[in-house]
């Protein structure tokens, strides 16, 4: 019997695999539906230049899909920074017992509701959302050079 959960080794690799199979149809979707939108005429003329399959898509429909693919990448990534209720379910308060899933969600709620430290808790919670405004700034800044 493998314990995947009550292995302090393997309940990180378990839970990031539970979350990519929670997420992996919601980015399929995203990523389907932004294929439908592309024009066909940059692939076409591609085709006819002799482009082969792979050098359509890696100098063709990539480029255009970029916008996409950002778009899915950052809601994924808004959501992984928010994940706390597969955490908790399965490992319970705490992050398990040796704390080897432990987010900053997971540990502010701990003391909140745990060790009643209210201001610590607070002071956590308002370091991770300055931290997640300066990785949003960050990436703005880079998306803004980009295109400029």
């Amino acid at each position: 019997r493998q314990e995947f959960l009550g292995s302090v080794s393997q309940s990180l690799p378990t839970l990031m695999l539970i979350d990519v199979w929670q997420w992996t149809p919601m980015m399929t979707l995203l990523l389907l539906a932004g294929l439908t939108t592309l024009p066909e005429a940059p692939e076409e003329a591609a085709r006819v230049d002799g482009a082969n399959g792979w050098q359509r898509f890696r100098h063709v429909v990539l480029p255009m899909l970029g916008p996409t693919l950002a778009t899915a990448l950052v809601l994924r990534a808004v959501d992984a920074l928010k994940t706390f209720d597969i955490l908790y379910a399965t490992k319970g308060a705490g992050g398990g017992s040796d704390f080897e899933v432990e987010t900053l969600n997971v540990y502010a709620y701990g003391l909140t509701f745990d060790y009643q430290e209210y201001g610590l808790a607070a002071a956590v919670l308002v370091l991770f959302t300055l931290f997640i405004i300066g990785v949003v700034v960050l990436l703005r800044r880079r998306s803004g050079r980009k295109t400029a």
